[in-house]
């Protein structure tokens, strides 16, 4: 098989799985879940499969208003990294993104992030996504900044 026929054929099943770790953060996983379907081609998003780690807030009903593409999960108190292997393990797609729950996704990101796979041969790709501004800054958001 030729290398540009085995390029086409992993282009055509090429979609997007996104896990999405949270704690009692409800309101702005709300505003992470609209970013991403609001994107353009999210005809490239399986599911998003957002692992709720044991929250006491609304999370669960505010990710069930949006309808079968976003997959409910919940572990208890676990931490971020568990909460990420339990989502990774539900994730169906060829890809799996890795966010988390107050970001802000610009409406080119899938399309921008098939492209680079198409052109680019790599395993991962990591990227800067603003946040949203109703949340104070994580201590990776600060450290970042100070970086600059």
């Amino acid at each position: 098989m030729s290398d540009s026929s085995t390029s086409d054929k992993f282009l055509a099943s090429f979609s997007f799985s996104i896990v999405i770790p949270t704690y009692n953060r409800a309101s702005s996983l709300r505003l992470t879940l609209q970013s991403i379907l609001q994107a353009e081609e999210s005809s490239l998003l399986r599911e998003i499969v957002v692992v709720d780690d044991g929250s006491t807030d609304e999370t669960r009903s505010i990710v069930e208003s949006f309808g079968e593409r976003v997959c409910y999960e919940r572990t208890e108190r676990k931490g971020p990294a568990i909460a990420r292997n339990h989502g990774a393990g539900h994730a169906s797609a060829s890809h799996v993104l890795f966010f988390d729950d107050d970001l802000i996704v610009p409406t080119n990101y899938l399309r921008d992030l098939k492209r680079i796979h198409q052109s680019v041969a790599c395993d991962w790709i990591a990227g800067n996504i603003k946040t949203a501004s109703t949340l104070p800054d994580s201590s990776f958001v600060r450290f970042l900044k100070d970086f600059r």
